[in-house]
């Protein structure tokens, strides 16, 4: 279906499916108004391309707005990547979408790379809240060793459930009452000092 639309669209471009194979018109590296949108591509021939995608103006705002917050999603990428990945700010009491990035491997090179071309762009953040994608989490403690990096709760949440499905422990949580409330009850141990948790 997504196919029969993108053919009935004039002047999208094919998506090849080899990654080295993809070439983006130069129209599609810019906004409607003309101004460059294609911040970096990791060179065609890397096996672990990637495409990050802002305006000057954005990066200028992730400069002033040092509050980042990141997202990835699977759902919604080309056939040739694995994670749209998002960094937003925090801005006059908004949280907006500032930078865009197209990742083939979910690897902490990959991230470190990100980290050190936002850096390079003169980006510094105080605080980051972030997936619990290990790999992002590191590549953003070695590249900007001073901020503050905290996980979403919601992501951890989702953790926690995805290791009793992992754990064969479904019928188990949907039959006994107290495997539930435990089930409920792990992820606020976020909310508890490391010092106040027994082990």
């Amino acid at each position: 279906m997504t196919e029969r639309r993108r053919k009935a669209i004039e002047g999208l471009p094919w998506e090849p499916t080899d990654i080295h194979e993809l070439q983006i018109p130069a129209h599609f590296c810019q906004t409607i108004d003309g101004r460059p949108f294609l911040l970096h591509d990791s060179v065609p021939d890397d096996k672990n391309r990637f495409l990050m995608f802002s305006t000057q103006e954005n990066i200028e705002c992730l400069r002033q707005h040092t509050n980042w917050f990141s997202d990835g999603t699977f759902r919604i990428v080309p056939l040739n990547f694995n994670q749209l990945y998002t960094i937003h700010s925090s801005i006059e009491g908004s949280i907006l979408p500032i930078v865009y990035i197209l990742i083939k491997n979910r690897t902490e090179n990959s991230h470190q790379q990100v980290s050190e071309i936002l850096k390079d762009h003169g980006c510094n953040p105080t605080n980051v809240m972030i997936v619990l994608e290990r790999a992002a989490m590191n590549a953003i403690q070695l590249i900007f060793p001073t901020a503050a990096l905290s996980a979403c709760f919601f992501h951890l949440s989702q953790c926690v459930w995805q290791k009793v499905q992992e754990l064969g422990l479904c019928q188990e949580y949907t039959d006994n009452k107290e495997m539930w409330i435990t089930k409920k009850k792990l992820p606020a141990l976020a909310f508890v000092l490391p010092g106040d948790v027994a082990a």
